[in-house]
């Protein structure tokens, strides 16, 4: 587990969509899966190792290691503080805007200026109609910020 990987973790709603949860990379991170299985499903994007510890285990592991919890404190603070930044965001963002950031957040995720999605997949992530992405991404190409071609997007 020495490179970096991305990962994101969806969950099923009660209509059977998935619905995006929250994307990180990390370098290594652990994954522990501290409850029953849920309906929730870790999509990696690229080749990835991910360890379940079993609930007996991780008590164990904070017992023996107190850096452990210390460790899953930073990681749930770190996870409230996105999900935070979620909440904030279609709160009081408009969609363009929101839009706009995913795709540079995608884009440094990658390390590349090209992302390879669909229309169809941005709208589900942003929770809005794809013919709203469509006429976003339009106007996004001709205010020169993002060149359009089939089933990607780069940033200018």
């Amino acid at each position: 587990m020495g490179n970096e990987n991305e990962f994101e973790q969806k969950r099923i709603d009660h209509n059977m969509e998935l619905d995006n949860l929250v994307e990180f990379k990390s370098s290594p991170e652990i994954i522990a899966k501290l409850h029953s299985y849920g309906k929730v499903k870790a999509i990696a994007e690229e080749e990835s190792e991910i360890l379940f510890i079993p609930v007996d285990k991780v008590s164990l592991l904070i017992k023996e290691y107190p850096e452990w919890l210390d460790y899953i404190f930073r990681l749930y603070h770190k996870r409230f503080e996105e999900l935070l930044e979620v909440v904030n965001a279609v709160a009081f963002k408009k969609i363009d805007e929101r839009l706009l950031t995913f795709i540079k957040k995608k884009c440094d995720l990658s390390k590349n200026k090209t992302i390879l999605v669909t229309h169809e997949q941005l709208a589900h992530e942003l929770g809005t109609a794809r013919v709203v992405v469509s006429r976003l991404l339009k106007q996004m190409e001709i205010e020169g910020l993002v060149e359009l071609g089939r089933n990607k997007i780069t940033l200018v």
